[in-house]
């Protein structure tokens, strides 16, 4: 800068002082970067994208720090320290699925951080699969049957399709327990008075949820089997009668071993 002085009094001012030698004020911080906006979107990264600061306070830039928000929250907390290059483009990693976020920026150079720039415009990274449920409840205990409830997870923001439950005998390997889109299930043909493990997933568009921690619960003591269903009697040879019939819908929590 260069400057001029004149004195000025009740008549009016005066003329001006000659100019004064050509001075430089200090160097500072960057300006403001501007234009900051999400560029791509991710399921658990964004993509930023910024305008360099008009000015960078005489100092290279030597580097960018990142904030990010969350939706209803009120604290900024940082992304990235220092992207370590001048380049005006970054990733953001590590944020969560189907989830509401704002953005920040600010110049470094030698001098220090300079000021931020204008929040980005909420950007939502995209759809993931389910988180994980609650362990499975057990509502009631038969002999061969249990019935469980579980609460719907959040759904990762596409809807939920299934529900796999898996089961175990003791400490044995989980197989096939029930499939439901409902938020309860029955399984049937247990064993009597056996302790068993029940596990879930949920599943949408996108995939399956990590399994939930296993619940554990016995089997009442079995019991004697329910009739067989859909007997029928034809004829055979002289003195001779044949009968056809299903087996029961529950076996009392035993195998049946035989008819009489």
């Amino acid at each position: 800068y260069r400057f001029r002085v004149q004195a000025v009094d009740g008549i009016g001012a005066g003329q001006m002082s000659t100019e004064s030698a050509v001075v430089r004020t200090l160097k500072v911080p960057p300006f403001a970067p501007e234009t900051l906006q999400v560029s791509q979107v991710w399921q658990y990264k964004v993509e930023l994208s910024w305008v360099a600061p008009a000015k960078d306070g005489g100092h290279n830039i030597t580097g960018y720090r990142v904030w990010q928000q969350s939706a209803g929250s009120d604290v900024w907390s940082v992304s990235i320290e220092n992207t370590s290059s001048n380049a005006t483009i970054c990733l953001v990693t590590g944020l969560v699925g189907n989830s509401e976020y704002r953005f920040r920026v600010s110049g470094i150079n030698t001098l220090g951080l300079g000021e931020h720039s204008s929040p980005s415009e909420v950007a939502k990274t995209l759809p993931v699969q389910p988180y994980q449920l609650l362990p499975p409840a057990i509502s009631t205990r038969g002999s061969s049957t249990a019935d469980l409830q579980w609460v719907a997870p959040d759904d990762g923001g596409e809807e939920i399709t299934t529900y796999m439950v898996s089961r175990a005998l003791g400490d044995g390997a989980f197989v096939f327990g029930l499939n439901t889109s409902e938020l309860s299930g029955r399984l049937a043909g247990l064993l009597g008075s056996t302790e068993y493990k029940v596990r879930i997933v949920a599943v949408n568009s996108i995939g399956a949820s990590p399994e939930s921690a296993a619940s554990s619960f016995t089997t009442m003591p079995p019991v004697a089997p329910q009739p067989p269903n859909d007997l029928s009697v034809s004829h055979g040879a002289p003195y001779l009668a044949n009968f056809t019939w299903t087996r029961p819908q529950d076996d009392g929590g035993r195998p049946v071993l035989k008819y009489s």
